[in-house]
């Protein structure tokens, strides 16, 4: 089950994500994992457990003369010639999280076997990631993409299974992908978006990562 709310701002030189999400009922792998091809018959499940997630991300061009985040992810202004340019994103998450006490073993997958010693955690993450924007112009074709890395530090507020609750400081890592393409004409205009969000981090000895995709088809028409 899962509640999910995205509301994303762009301007040329500035833009900003803002996301809530509400989630019960997950299974168990690594990021980079899921994205493999060989993946197990069925991972470890936690069907009872439950997360909320909120945050934003903020992104700041260098060179708004080259490439525009309006242009690139809004539409709602031209750019005339392919640019890019480097860019800043700082950004703050929230995370809440209880893992309930039921379990489900994987098949194919022994990389867990049991329920981590973490009956709850809130984690709150702050950092900066630093990457660079790009924009391809053809005619009235645009196809734009960005992509950032960086880390951050996050606070972990711990109760374990075994009545131990503590804070801890973690490294984090997070990666931020933002692309779109389409055709952009004088009376409308229409295409593709998708957004990646990935972060990760180490939780009492267990790799935890929140991880989101939002893709969109859009079409457009000025009055």
């Amino acid at each position: 089950d899962q509640t999910e709310i995205i509301l994303n701002s762009y301007w040329r030189q500035n833009a900003i994500d803002l996301y809530y999400m509400r989630m019960r009922g997950f299974y168990v792998t690594s990021p980079f994992r899921e994205f493999s091809v060989h993946k197990p018959e069925r991972y470890p499940q936690l069907p009872e457990a439950l997360v909320t997630n909120y945050g934003f991300n903020w992104y700041y061009v260098s060179n708004p003369e080259s490439y525009s985040l309006k242009a690139a992810f809004d539409q709602s202004e031209f750019q005339l010639q392919s640019g890019g340019s480097w860019l800043t994103s700082p950004f703050y998450n929230h995370l809440e999280m209880s893992l309930g006490t039921r379990f489900i073993a994987g098949v194919g997958d022994d990389s867990i076997t049991g329920i981590p010693n973490l009956e709850s955690g809130r984690f709150d993450t702050l950092g900066a990631s630093f990457g660079y924007g790009y924009t391809y112009i053809d005619g009235r074709f645009f196809a734009s993409a960005l992509g950032a890395l960086g880390p951050a530090l996050q606070i972990q507020k711990l109760s374990q299974s075994d009545g131990h609750d503590n804070t801890n400081y973690s490294l984090a890592v997070k990666i931020n992908v933002n692309a779109a393409s389409g055709w952009n004409y004088k009376d409308y205009v229409g295409g593709v978006k998708l957004l990646l969000d990935s972060l990760s981090s180490r939780v009492a000895g267990t790799e935890v990562a929140s991880n989101w995709i939002s893709g969109q088809v859009f079409f457009g028409a000025r009055f």
